[in-house]
């Protein structure tokens, strides 16, 4: 296990991101997927902000949690792939 610290965020159904862009470089990922919200808009910030200048490199991610809630939301949980 690394020493990365795990990202944890909320996204809307729409893969838009509810809180400030945040880094990728961790090993784990962590989303609540709220499926009641939609943010849209060209100009919204998804987990990688609303730059189109992205991540220097590809980063592999496999699913390794998904629980979907009454609640309409959904949490899933990602490893990265080295």
């Amino acid at each position: 296990m690394s020493n990365t610290p795990q990202l944890t965020a909320t996204i809307s159904a729409d893969g838009k991101c509810m809180h400030p862009p945040v880094s990728m470089d961790t090993d784990e990922i962590e989303l609540l997927i709220d499926g009641n919200v939609l943010i849209g808009g060209h100009d919204s910030p998804t987990l990688l902000g609303s730059s189109t200048h992205f991540l220097s490199a590809s980063r592999q991610y496999v699913l390794t949690h998904f629980e979907p809630r009454e609640d309409g939301c959904c949490l899933v949980r990602y490893r990265r792939v080295r």
